[in-house]
């Protein structure tokens, strides 16, 4: 099955508070998913990258999917609230995987403590 059409315009957005964490610092990182497209988007599932275990993945379990984002609206997709520690760094992966035609869109992030 060929991808939508107008795959390039549903889009994972994400809003960092604080922009630069400092070591030590909470931080709190929110994840949209802006559906510019041209038809109804209906997510089948949120995922979320782990460090270890069996699956690459795991369900983000804040979500009820399955979910409906109308065109031109946005759907808080992932939120995580944490704080940067000595030589801890955050690492994540969110993939949104569409119904029913199973297309999927992944953003990575990777936050470290900036400087004082």
């Amino acid at each position: 099955m060929r991808p939508r059409p107008d795959a390039a315009r549903v889009q994972l957005v994400a809003d960092l508070d604080p922009p630069n964490p400092v070591d030590g610092q909470r931080f709190v990182l929110k994840v949209s998913l802006d559906n510019g497209g041209d038809i109804d988007f209906a997510i089948a599932s949120v995922e979320e990258s782990i460090p270890s275990g069996d699956l690459p993945f795991a369900p983000v379990t804040s979500l009820k999917a399955p979910s409906r984002i109308a065109v031109g609206e946005t759907l808080p997709v992932y939120d995580y609230v944490g704080v940067l520690g000595h030589r801890s760094n955050f690492q994540k992966t969110i993939r949104v995987t569409d119904s029913p035609r199973g297309d999927s869109w992944s953003r990575s992030f990777y936050i470290r403590p900036c400087g004082k």
